[in-house]
């Protein structure tokens, strides 16, 4: 029963407005945007264990209740690589390119980019052919022109995936000749 007297219908266990406040003033307070002396290593160095303390103590049961703190410090550390490197200054949407993409080529680095979160690059296993992301559809489920299923679309993946893909499709490709030409 709460404290109104009413009967609880059910229970998320997510941080609370409070706490998620909370850490949004306390990311605030690092004045991450002034520490352009820094590089970004130190301050993962610095504030990494801080968030991946958050997350291990309020994101074990609903994760996703904390992509709105994490925006938060994204958003500061945008606002340091504004201040700190000339070409990003007055460009905000420039320098948070610029660390989506330190994001997708280290995302170790900081401890909520390994958090499943919107902007994440897409993935895709080497054993599928074709990526996992959807494959979008012409109207009336028809594929879209110019797109051949045993090719991998470049958009789906880095180089690197790409190459580890085009090896496997060939493997896959010489073990299936393999078993044609024994039957």
């Amino acid at each position: 029963m709460t404290r109104k007297g009413k009967h609880f219908v059910n229970f998320s266990p997510a941080i609370s407005a409070k706490a998620a406040q909370a850490i949004r003033t306390e990311v605030r307070s690092w004045k991450l945007q002034q520490r352009s002396d820094k590089a970004i290593e130190d301050l993962s160095r610095m504030f990494s264990p801080i968030v991946r303390g958050w997350l291990r103590y309020y994101g074990r049961y609903y994760r996703s209740a904390l992509y709105s703190p994490m925006r938060q410090l994204d958003r500061d550390l945008a606002l340091w690589a504004a201040y700190k490197y000339k070409p990003l200054r007055r460009h905000l949407r420039r320098a948070s390119h610029w660390l989506a993409r330190i994001r997708k080529r280290t995302p170790g680095l900081f401890a909520h980019w390994q958090m499943s979160m919107r902007h994440a690059a897409p993935r895709w296993e080497p054993y599928e052919l074709r990526g996992s992301c959807t494959v979008l559809r012409e109207p009336r489920g028809g594929t879209p022109r110019g797109y051949t299923p045993g090719r991998i679309p470049e958009f789906l993946c880095s180089a690197s995936d790409l190459f580890s893909g085009l090896l496997w499709a060939e493997q896959t490709d010489r073990s299936r000749s393999a078993k044609a030409a024994s039957h």
